[in-house]
């Protein structure tokens, strides 16, 4: 184990992270799963050819509760676990930036949410995701998806992805939680 996938296991041990979901930026080969070492699993999604992708990491404890991976797009990708008799669905997903076209972010938020509505109701839905958006500050008339704890002005991006929640009945947890400032965006330019 070298590099990231390292680093990776030792903050997944440090935090007793079991599940988490990741975005990648380069091809790691026409393999769908590598081990990282000390027995956590890395199974990714994407093209072979792109440079961009997702994934899911798994600690030893589920390593052997998993039952399916889809990855029908590059930057969406599902597992499904059985767990202590329950089944659930992770879901990793990583949209189109601001600067990509209109035709690929509508093919992105249909795989997410055809990804999304193909979990049966019996079934639990965990979503790690990087939908790429602002939502801003205030609600707006989606108090069931959006609680004011956002950042900023909402974008075209961020309409788009309050209105995927409030279909799928989602919500967006991090608008609903104070955090710090420097807390509440990834990146800021300039």
């Amino acid at each position: 184990m070298t590099g990231r996938g390292r680093e990776l296991v030792q903050v997944c041990e440090k935090k007793n992270i079991d599940t988490l979901c990741v975005f990648k930026k380069k091809n790691l080969g026409g393999k769908s799963a590598r081990e990282l070492g000390d027995g956590y699993k890395l199974y990714y999604g994407g093209a072979e050819n792109k440079r961009k992708g997702v994934g899911i990491i798994l600690s030893p404890k589920y390593k052997e509760s998993v039952m399916k991976v889809v990855s029908p797009l590059d930057k969406l990708i599902q597992m499904k676990l059985i767990v202590e008799g329950g089944v659930y669905n992770i879901v990793s997903a990583y949209a189109p930036q601001t600067g990509e076209t209109s035709e690929m972010k509508e093919k992105f938020m249909q795989g997410f949410e055809d990804m999304v509505l193909s979990v049966a109701q019996t079934e639990k839905v965990i979503i790690g995701a990087d939908l790429n958006g602002h939502v801003g500050k205030e609600e707006d008339g989606f108090n069931h998806v959006h609680r004011r704890k956002g950042y900023g002005q909402r974008n075209r991006d961020g309409d788009r992805i309050l209105e995927c929640a409030e279909s799928l009945t989602l919500a967006l947890a991090n608008t609903f939680y104070e955090k710090p400032d420097e807390h509440l965006i990834t990146y800021k330019s300039g």
